[in-house]
């Protein structure tokens, strides 16, 4: 299981630099940022950095991309980053976009 620290940072930008300089070594990264939204209701982190292991749905066919992501959850047990595309509504009702994606990103990629 990956470990997770929480500390305190005065210079938090600057740190917050030198940590994106240091995830550019891999290949994928996800930054979370609050950008000092207030107020912040559910947690007190400004931002959070994930690095490296990924799994898209890319090159996958399934017609139940939900199911194959909780089952992707329920096999890491471990906090997740990534993202849903606007797409998946097509499997809660009987929608379809003809629109074509200018930016080629997965339905589910985390």
């Amino acid at each position: 299981m990956a470990e997770s620290t929480t500390i305190t940072i005065t210079e938090v930008d600057a740190f917050k630099q030198k940590a994106l300089q240091w995830a550019h070594q891999f290949g994928v990264l996800c930054l979370l940022d609050s950008n000092n939204y207030q107020p912040q209701r559910y947690t007190s982190l400004q931002w959070k950095l994930a690095v490296d292991e990924k799994k898209d749905w890319t090159k996958e066919v399934s017609l139940n991309q939900f199911s194959d992501l909780r089952s992707y959850l329920e096999s890491k047990q471990d906090t997740v980053f990534g993202f849903l595309s606007y797409d998946l509504k097509n499997e809660f009702e009987k929608l379809n976009s003809a629109n074509q994606s200018g930016i080629d990103f997965p339905a589910l990629f985390f």
